[in-house]
């Protein structure tokens, strides 16, 4: 039986901390501009002036009580899963779904581990040390599951080193860190028309394993939801046809950088000039890069996904991603809207079928 755990109904009761306030916030101005102002326009004040102007308006706001913590959570929740990300593509289980469907099943399927409060209701969870369920959504065609954890890492600052000196020969010398923490989102949907899904993760410090994240999540879930029967989208087939589709003159996206696997394991790897260049275009290049694509297994892919006159492609500028095929794992470096994000992964998605 799943429930709220002793630790989680204590944290749900208690106040926020000035910690807990200050990260939410930090998440909140970490924001481009135009997530700030749109914050405002939702409780009707100005979102005139710099990005410190509105900082301030925000701060001000909370001073005065006319918006709240769990108004920027509920925000944050809404806005940072197209952000800065990490994503697994999923392929659905092949057993039948069809109950899924059904919002009388799922409900009556939740309250049997008491979840049927997260249903289509948000939980303001601000930064629980494990990882906790925040909501359940489900309109019939699509299942999306949140999750939040609070995450720490020691962030390097020289100007908290030390040094004491024993004697002529011998002296300690201390390197100062401090310890930043951010509030971590995973969001797991599922296209119950489609039978496909995804698994979103937050960006967090580099060195950070998001296969352990991962896991988490379906410990989390496991007991009532079949995350065990899908099963993760392998992205070495579009790593190697957008590289080969941009070759022959028809790429949607322009490559910075590409790395095979041999068959006996060894690394090739080519970079073009700079993120504003193709890695196609010269010779020498290309013809070794069509070996090892021929011959090799798509490890990684650097591609800058390109504006069009597409009326299906809703891309007005570039957007930058890296396919981490040794992983599986799509990086998504800088902010998006849901719409773009959903194009890329179904381009993605695309490419990985056609390819297979």
């Amino acid at each position: 039986m799943v429930q709220l755990s002793a630790d989680i109904t204590r944290y749900l009761a208690s106040p926020v901390t000035n910690e807990e306030r200050n990260v939410i916030l930090g998440d909140l101005f970490s924001l481009k501009k135009n997530y700030i102002q749109q914050f405002l326009l939702k409780h009707q004040l100005d979102d005139s002036g710099t990005k410190q102007a509105l900082k301030e308006r925000v701060q001000q706001g909370l001073a005065n009580h006319i918006i709240s913590v769990a108004d920027v959570i509920a925000y944050l929740d809404k806005v940072l899963p197209w952000g800065k990300q990490h994503i697994y593509l999923l392929h659905g289980p092949k057993a039948p779904i069809q109950r899924w469907r059904n919002p009388e099943w799922l409900r009556n399927h939740l309250s049997q581990f008491r979840l049927d409060s997260f249903l289509n209701t948000q939980r303001s969870l601000f930064l629980p040390k494990s990882l906790q369920l925040s909501a359940i959504d489900c309109d019939g065609h699509r299942l999306r599951v949140t999750a939040v954890v609070r995450r720490d890492w020691l962030e390097r600052n020289p100007a908290l080193d030390t040094q004491r000196e024993l004697s002529d020969d011998h002296v300690i010398r201390n390197r100062g860190f401090f310890v930043r923490s951010s509030r971590c989102l995973v969001v797991f949907e599922w296209d119950l028309r489609c039978n496909t899904g995804f698994l979103q993760i937050s960006q967090l410090p580099t060195g950070s394993r998001y296969g352990d994240i991962a896991k988490e999540f379906w410990r989390l879930v496991n007991a009532w939801l079949p995350l065990s029967r899908f099963t993760i989208v392998s992205l070495h087939p579009a790593i190697k046809r957008l590289h080969e589709l941009e070759e022959i003159g028809l790429g949607e996206s322009r490559s910075h950088g590409v790395n095979y696997r041999t068959p006996e394991g060894r690394r090739i790897e080519g970079r073009s000039a700079s993120s504003t260049d193709s890695l196609c275009g010269e010779q020498s290049v290309d013809l070794a890069m069509r070996a090892a694509r021929n011959s090799g297994i798509g490890q990684l892919g650097n591609f800058y996904w390109l504006p069009s006159r597409c009326q299906f492609n809703p891309l007005n500028r570039e957007l930058h991603t890296v396919l981490i095929g040794s992983e599986n794992r799509i990086n998504f470096p800088t902010h998006q809207s849901e719409e773009r994000v959903r194009y890329v992964l179904s381009r993605i998605r695309h490419h990985c079928k056609s390819s297979s």
